[in-house]
């Protein structure tokens, strides 16, 4: 916490409070920008997209988390209706791909049990039974989508983002910052019209940038969003991200750039809109009580002199 401990010394009550009142307002500045940051985005369209995988076959569970998170999709896998209730509960999901046979109940009935949520997700069935009626009930129950087993991990990829891009979801087809320009269908990225070659991670966080474009990313999103429940992650690991992508750009001559709000997180933005983006929402929160503050306090500053 930013505060004036102590006092000014050979200073009077008044100056030492006037020197208070001034660090109150940087810290009223640094909360603010903390507060965007984790509360000001809260629209699924401008969030990267994160998957619950409800499967208890470890085999179809490992084709699905392999093929899936080289398309560039975060997830989550679970085995059971217990476990995806409190991974439901817990965390966030853009979508879910839910199978029927799972060892503590029906997919089905934990299916219509999540319906009423208001955090209602696109859910995916991917199951074995293949009689018309029951994918007539699958659908009626409240599944978005119905795959019968075996499948072809590309279709189950394309699937998944068809339900994405569907009105209200949370997959975007195309987009741009300055001269980057990210095609989440391909997992594609031009920089000046010239293609990019990204590796997986740092392709998610530009991703996440631009969805959050002029917004401050928390780390502990990119965390989150780009990492798995069971994946190890070591505390430099997105910073490290981070500045290779950063450099990536820069080699690339982008007009889009990285910036680092410390002890926040991280915000993408054109360069000539930089200053602007920032402090945007700053200005115009705390332009009256600020103004205040420091009015108050330079006014008992100056009686000092």
């Amino acid at each position: 916490m930013l505060r004036f401990h102590g006092k000014v010394e050979g200073s009077s009550e008044r100056l030492n409070t006037a020197v208070n009142l001034l660090c109150m307002v940087a810290l009223m500045a640094r909360q603010q920008v903390q507060a965007d940051a984790r509360y000001g985005v809260i629209d699924k369209q401008m969030m990267d997209v994160r998957l619950l995988i409800i499967e208890d076959e470890p085999r179809i569970a490992d084709i699905l988390k392999t093929g899936l998170e080289r398309a560039g999709f975060a997830l989550d896998v679970v085995s059971c209706c217990a476990d995806a209730k409190e991974a439901l509960a817990l965390g966030s999901y853009d979508a879910a791909i839910l199978d029927l046979g799972l060892p503590d109940g029906d997919g089905m009935d934990l299916l219509v049990e999540l319906r009423p949520a208001p955090n209602r997700i696109p859910i995916l069935i991917l199951t074995a039974r293949d009689a018309v009626e029951a994918r007539v009930a699958g659908l009626n129950a409240g599944g978005d989508d119905y795959l019968v087993k075996p499948f072809d991990i590309a279709e189950v990829v394309a699937r998944t983002k068809a339900l994405l891009r569907r009105p209200g979801g949370a997959l975007g087809v195309a987009l741009q910052a300055g001269n980057v320009l990210f095609d989440t269908i391909g997992r594609d990225t031009r920089i000046g019209g010239v293609p990019a070659q990204l590796p997986r991670r740092e392709c998610t966080i530009l991703e996440i940038l631009l969805r959050r474009q002029g917004r401050v990313v928390t780390r502990s999103v990119l965390e989150e969003r780009i990492y798995g429940i069971e994946d190890d992650l070591e505390s430099n690991a997105v910073p490290v991200h981070v500045h290779h992508l950063r450099r990536r750009l820069q080699e690339a001559n982008a007009t889009a750039e990285i910036h680092t709000v410390r002890g926040v997180g991280y915000l993408l933005a054109e360069k000539k809109k930089m200053k602007p983006v920032l402090f945007r929402s700053l200005q115009l929160r705390l332009a009256v009580p600020l103004a205040a503050l420091y009015v108050a306090a330079t006014a008992i500053a100056v009686g000092e002199c």
